[in-house]
C-alpha cells in the first residue's frame, strides 16, 4: 500500500503545469492499480522484456498523445518495456473481434490495454478472440470511456457491464468515467472542454487521459486485510457492507463469516463492484448494531483474510411511509434523518459525497412514493456545513440511482468567494432531463433563510418556486419538460459540495406533499398496448427474455435488489434479451404510454 501512495504523489506532481486547464484536485482511487496486470509488471520488475499492446479505435492509435504518455512512462521505469498498437479507426468491439487474428503484434504481447466502444455481445466476441490469439500468460486490461456525446453517451457500459465482465474474467479494469466526471464537476466544465468533437480528445483531454491511465501499471504489494469501510441497513431486513478491497466471492458469500448483534444473517450476496456485500437478516428495529466479520478474503494473488473486523452502525426510522437512501458515493460518510414524531419537522444530514452537479448526484434523500401530478413543499429554517456549501432540497426523482432524471428546488448556504459572485447564498431550480445527462440550473441570488421552497409536477412539466412566507410563490427560471415515469419518488435531500468526507445538515419544517392516487392523472392505454402483467417474461440461461413487446413500450429497465440500475433502454419492440451484471433478485420494469409494470425475478 505504501508503494501505491508514493506513486500517487509522483503522478500528482507531474500534472502541475502540464496543460491549460487546472490540474486535478484529487486522484482516482488507487486501491485497484495494477490488478489484472501483475504477470506483465513482475516480468518488467525482474528485468525481463515484455510488450504492452494498446488496442482500440481511432482514439487508441499512435496519433493520440495519451498512449505515448502511458508507453513512455513504462519505458522510463522499466528499460526492457516496449509498446505497440492494434487499433483500427471506426472499428467497435464486434468489428475489432474480427481483426484480432490479423494483428501479428498480439502473438508475443505481455499485456493488452483495450479501449473500445460497442455493445455487450461485441465485447464477449472480442474476449474470445483475444483468448485464442494471445500467449497464455498475457494480461488483459480494459478501460472505461471518458465523457462523450452522441450514440455512445451511456453510463451502463463503463459503470456496470464492463467492470462486471472484468471481474468475471479476472481482467484488469481502469475506471475512467468516474474520475473524468469528477474533474469536470470540480472545475465546472462541460464534457466538450476536453474534446475536439463528440468523441475525440483535445490536448487537455489527451493530458488527463494519459495521467489517469499511466499510474495503473505498478507492481502490487498489498498485505493489509480488507477493512469494513461502511455498513448500513435498508428495508428492515437488509444490511449492506462496503469493504476496502475487491473480495473473493466464495468467502464473501459465506454467511458463517458474518455476525450481527441483535439479528441473524441468513444470506450474503456480493454485488457488482465486488466490494459490497448485501446481507439478508432477521427483522432489524431502530437501534445500534455491531457487525463482526471473519474469514472474508480479498482477491490478491496471496489473499489477505479479515479477522475480527467490526463496524457499528445505527438504524434510524423515518416516519411511516417514508424511506431514505444515500445516493451516489458517500466517501465513507453516510447521511441520516431525524424526525420529530407527530410533526412536519425533519433534519437531514448529507453524505460525505462531493458531486451535486454534472452527470451524477451525491446526497442523502428522504422520500416516499408519488404518482402522476404531485408537489413537494417545505420551509428551510437552517443549514449548517463543514464543506464549501450545503443545499437543502425538495425533489421529485425518477428513482434513487445517482444518474436518474429529477427536478429539485433548493436553497444553499455557500462560502463566498470574491471572484465567484454566484456562490452567494440563494435558491436553485435544478433538473436532469435524461438519465446520465448534465444538469440545468437556474439561480436567484441573495435569498436568506428561512426560505420556503417548492417543486411541482403537472403532466411532464416541472416547476420550481421560492417564497419568503409560504403564501406568495415566485417561479425560479422557466418550467422544464422531463419525460418521467408515472410512479416516482418525492422528498427532501441534503447535499454537500466542496470537500469529500465533509457533511452538512438541512433543517426543514412545514413539510407537505401532494400526489395523485395511483393510476390517476395519466392517459389510460388501450388494453392491447400492454396487459397488467409483464408479457411473456422468461429466464433462459441466466438472461431475462421478453417476447411480444409492443411498439408502445417506452422503456425497459432492470434494477438490483438495492435499487442499483443494471439495464435501461429507450424503446424495445419484439424480443429483448437482457443479461444483467449480477445474480440473485432483480426487478424488471416496463413503462408504456400510461402504465408502469414491475415483476421480480431471480437470476441464477
Amino acid at each position: 500500500m505504501r508503494r501505491l501512495a508514493m506513486t500517487a504523489v509522483v503522478v500528482l506532481a507531474g500534472w502541475i503545469g502540464a496543460w491549460s486547464l487546472p490540474a486535478p484536485k484529487t486522484l482516482p482511487d488507487s486501491s485497484d492499480w495494477g490488478r489484472g496486470a501483475q504477470r506483465f509488471m513482475k516480468k518488467l520488475a525482474a528485468g525481463q522484456a515484455s510488450k504492452l499492446v494498446i488496442m482500440g479505435q481511432s482514439i487508441s492509435t499512435s496519433n493520440n498523445q495519451w498512449t505515448h504518455t502511458v508507453g513512455d512512462d513504462l519505458k522510463a521505469r522499466y528499460p526492457k518495456a516496449t509498446y505497440d498498437y492494434a487499433a483500427v479507426a471506426a472499428c467497435a468491439s464486434d468489428c475489432l473481434a474480427g481483426q484480432v487474428p490479423g494483428f501479428a503484434t498480439l502473438s508475443d504481447a505481455g499485456c493488452v490495454l483495450v479501449y473500445v466502444y460497442g455493445g455487450e455481445r461485441g465485447y464477449e466476441q472480442l474476449v474470445r478472440a483475444l483468448k485464442n490469439k494471445l500467449p497464455a500468460d498475457c494480461d488483459i486490461v480494459f478501460m472505461g470511456n471518458h465523457s462523450v456525446a452522441g450514440a455512445y453517451d451511456s453510463a451502463y457500459m463503463p459503470l456496470y457491464f464492463l467492470p462486471d465482465m472484468c471481474n468475471r474474467y479476472n481482467f484488469g479494469w481502469i475506471d475512467i468515467a468516474t474520475p473524468w466526471a469528477r474533474y469536470l464537476s470540480d472545475n465546472n466544465l462541460s464534457g466538450q472542454a476536453l474534446r475536439s468533437d463528440n468523441v475525440h480528445l483535445n490536448n487537455d483531454g489527451q493530458t488527463l487521459m494519459g495521467q489517469l491511465v499511466k499510474p495503473y501499471f505498478i507492481v502490487r504489494n498489498v498485505t493489509t486485510t480488507p477493512r469494513i469501510n461502511d455498513a448500513w441497513a435498508v428495508s428492515g431486513e437488509k444490511v449492506f457492507v462496503k469493504f476496502s478491497a475487491r473480495l473473493d466471492s466464495t468467502s464473501a458469500q459465506a454467511t458463517a463469516n458474518y455476525a450481527l448483534s441483535g439479528a441473524t444473517v441468513t444470506r450474503a450476496q456480493i454485488l457488482g463492484d465486488q466490494k459490497t456485500v448485501a446481507l439478508s437478516t432477521s427483522p432489524i428495529a431502530p437501534g445500534s448494531y455491531t457487525l463482526t466479520v471473519n474469514g472474508v478474503k480479498d482477491r490478491e494473488e496471496t489473499p489477505n483474510v479479515t479477522s475480527g473486523a467490526t463496524k457499528t452502525f445505527t438504524v434510524t426510522a423515518p416516519p411511516a411511509e417514508w424511506m431514505e437512501a444515500d445516493i451516489g458515493e458517500t466517501d465513507g460518510v453516510k447521511g441520516s434523518v431525524t424526525h420529530t414524531a407527530g410533526s412536519t419537522d425533519f433534519v437531514v444530514k448529507s453524505t460525505g459525497g462531493d458531486n451535486t452537479y454534472f452527470h451524477k448526484n451525491e446526497l442523502h434523500y428522504v422520500y416516499r412514493q408519488a404518482f402522476g401530478d404531485c408537489e413537494m413543499v417545505a420551509k428551510v429554517t437552517a443549514i449548517t456545513k463543514q464543506a464549501t456549501d450545503c443545499r437543502a432540497m425538495v425533489m421529485i426523482r425518477d428513482d434513487t440511482t445517482c444518474y436518474a432524471r429529477f427536478a429539485s428546488m433548493s436553497t444553499c448556504l455557500r462560502q463566498t468567494a470574491p471572484d465567484q459572485d454566484w456562490q452567494n447564498a440563494g435558491v436553485e431550480f435544478m433538473t436532469r432531463r435524461a438519465w446520465y445527462d448534465s444538469l440545468t440550473v437556474k439561480r436567484v441570488l441573495s435569498k436568506s433563510l428561512p426560505r420556503w421552497i417548492k417543486v411541482t409536477r403537472v403532466g411532464d412539466v416541472f416547476t420550481g418556486y421560492e417564497s419568503a412566507d409560504g403564501t406568495s410563490w415566485n417561479p425560479v427560471g422557466s418550467p422544464v419538460t422531463i419525460s418521467m415515469s408515472h410512479e416516482v419518488t418525492i422528498g427532501l435531500a441534503a447535499a454537500s459540495q466542496g470537500t469529500y468526507g465533509m457533511t452538512g445538515t438541512a433543517t426543514f419544517s412545514n413539510v407537505a406533499f401532494k400526489s395523485s392516487p395511483s393510476g390517476v392523472g395519466i392517459r389510460k392505454p388501450d388494453a392491447a398496448i400492454c396487459p397488467a402483467r409483464i408479457p411473456d417474461l422468461t429466464i433462459e440461461n441466466g438472461a431475462i427474455v421478453l417476447n411480444g413487446l409492443s411498439s408502445m413500450v417506452k422503456q425497459v429497465k432492470v434494477s438490483s435488489v438495492d435499487g442499483r440500475l443494471l439495464y435501461r433502454n429507450g424503446i424495445a419492440a419484439g424480443r429483448l434479451v437482457i443479461r444483467p451484471a449480477v445474480r440473485g433478485l432483480c426487478v424488471v420494469t416496463i413503462v408504456t404510454e400510461g402504465r408502469v409494470m414491475t415483476q421480480r425475478v431471480v437470476l441464477k
